[in-house]
């Protein structure tokens, strides 16, 4: 008979994972620590009225001029300067610029970076009332003048929030980013120096990006609308890494984050985890041996210090959500898992691994080359409350980004709805891969929220495959059982020793239906091994 290693009592926050972890400190001469001494301050960048601002298509071209002015174009309302104003399905807009720090480019810094943004609330707020605030940190090649960036902004805005969204140099398309100027767009998206800290750590355009980050923060702190002790942040690849970054940085200053496939520990498993490795990051250097040599020697060291999130997460005190893709090709599993193990101080953590999200290789529809969540990549969130599964999608579905943000920020930023479901079972130690593997595991939901049956789902490692290209499989045979604890359903699967054997990243996932019409909403735990424990870059 074969003996079973029984799991329970996990947290899907990782509390039996993380025990013990020391507590977080910021890395000394921080460079960003100026910039929040202004938060806590209350100063805010000061912001110039724009008289006009181009938006942009998928591929930068214009689609429509907004310019100042009294009169209505279309379904825009306009006024000049010095209101900066725009009305729009009762939504206030300012269109603004405001000055951030210098960029480093030709040995030297250039203070001219100007970066476009927008602040945006419901125009029939009541006077004197509070509003929670959201700070909408844009992915890399996106910029805040692309169409699709001005919906998800007035999106937000009608649903109550005061929102604040700007380009990030180092991150946005500076091409298509004419609102703004100054030398950082001067340097093409994908060619910025990112991965440098010569002379020092404010070279890296990376720095440039989430220092101006902060100065949108505190724009947005400062707003009289807003409630400063209910800020969220989101954002989506390099905007959910600037996420991560950011709420690490900040601290209690935030009351919640949600990031979708951004991460850190880049070194760990990551589309850049080749420049953060001394035997494979020469090529970047050409023939500057010198400059090759201080990048290995410590370099290295200190981009991972100062710049990279997941020695950052540490800091993290708000409440917390990664959405991550089991087969991204950016933010691999490994490196999400070794964040969420570095959040040991967050008031909760939530995340999930969405299944089999590589892109369709039979979809020829051109639109899913583009768009807010570009579905030809391996940027997906194919679960309930996540974006649409490509034979269905539809840029005018998605709701307010992912459609579980909604949920997420309205329960913690605004008190209405029910929290996220729950999952626990306990940290499994390495497998006996001679016999079969029993998982046991709860899953708690608020009243009124619909679980739907769990999944786990299991993915052969090899030494030849990638995550993207990863097949993971749901088992079958997950079982209910009939006693309840509370509002928890309790639940079992056996991962037979066959399949254990192989060298199996496996995980549990659940998602949940609301009520009132509201979207679903999707957690898992992190990827555990049945060699390994957890996944790692090496298994």
């Amino acid at each position: 008979m074969n003996r079973h290693l029984l799991i329970t009592a996990l947290t899907a926050v990782l509390s039996v994972t993380l025990a013990g972890a020391a507590p977080y400190s910021p890395p000394p001469n921080d460079p960003f620590q100026p910039l929040i001494e202004d938060i806590d301050k209350n100063v805010a960048p000061v912001t110039t009225p724009l008289q006009t601002v181009n938006l942009k298509g998928d591929k930068g071209e214009t689609t429509k001029t907004i310019t100042g002015g009294s009169e209505a174009v279309n379904d825009v309302t306009y006024w000049a300067p010095p209101d900066g104003e725009q009305l729009k399905n009762n939504v206030r807009i300012r269109h603004v610029t405001f000055k951030s720090v210098p960029v480093y480019k030709d040995g030297e810094y250039h203070d001219d970076t100007v970066v476009y943004a927008m602040i945006a609330m419901p125009a029939d707020a009541a006077p004197g009332k509070k509003l929670p605030g959201l700070l909408i940190l844009h992915g890399g090649g996106q910029f805040v003048q692309w169409a699709p960036q001005h919906w998800l902004v007035e999106q937000w805005a009608a649903a109550g929030y005061v929102v604040v969204t700007c380009d990030l140099p180092g991150i946005a398309s500076p091409a298509f980013a004419d609102a703004g100027s100054g030398t950082w767009r001067s340097v093409p998206y994908g060619s910025t120096p990112n991965f440098t800290v010569t002379p020092d750590i404010k070279a890296s355009w990376l720095y440039t990006a989430e220092a101006t980050a902060l100065k949108a923060f505190a724009l947005l702190k400062t707003q009289p609308e807003v409630n400063p002790s209910k800020i969220g942040i989101v954002g989506v690849s390099w905007g959910g890494y600037s996420t991560t970054m950011l709420c690490g940085l900040l601290g209690d200053r935030v009351a919640a984050g949600f990031s979708t496939y951004g991460s850190g520990f880049y070194d760990e498993d990551s589309a850049w985890k080749l420049f953060l490795n001394p035997a494979t990051s020469g090529f970047m250097f050409g023939n500057d041996p010198a400059g090759f040599e201080g990048w290995k020697n410590q370099g290295i060291s200190k981009w991972l210090t100062y710049l990279d999130a997941g020695r950052r997460a540490g800091g993290i005190k708000s409440h917390f959500y990664i959405a991550a893709s089991a087969n991204d090709q950016f933010f691999r599993p490994p490196a999400v898992v070794k964040t969420l193990q570095a959040i040991t101080n967050a008031a909760s953590l939530n995340f999930q691994f969405s299944p089999n999200s590589q892109p369709d290789p039979k979809d020829t529809n051109p639109e899913h080359d583009i768009g807010y969540y570009c579905i030809k990549s391996s940027h997906n969130i194919l679960t309930p409350g996540g974006n649409l599964v490509p034979s269905t999608f539809s840029r005018t579905l998605i709701g307010r980004g992912l459609p579980m943000e909604s949920v997420y920020f309205d329960y913690l930023l605004k008190g209405v709805g029910a929290p996220l479901s729950t999952i626990k079972l306990s940290a499994p130690p390495k497998a006996d891969r001679q016999n079969d593997l029993q998982v046991n595991f709860s899953v708690t939901a608020a009243p009124g929220v619909t679980l739907q049956m769990p999944k786990l789902y299991y993915s052969v490692h090899t030494t030849n495959d990638t995550w993207e290209k990863r097949n993971w499989i749901e088992l079958e045979g997950v079982t209910k059982s009939s006693g309840m604890d509370g509002n928890a359903h309790s639940y079992s699967a056996t991962i037979p020793a066959g399949i254990a054997k192989q060298n199996v990243d496996w995980y549990v996932l659940v998602s949940d239906t609301r009520s009132q019409g509201q979207w679903a909403t999707t957690v898992s735990t992190i990827i555990y091994n049945t060699v390994t424990g957890i996944t790692t870059s090496s298994q």
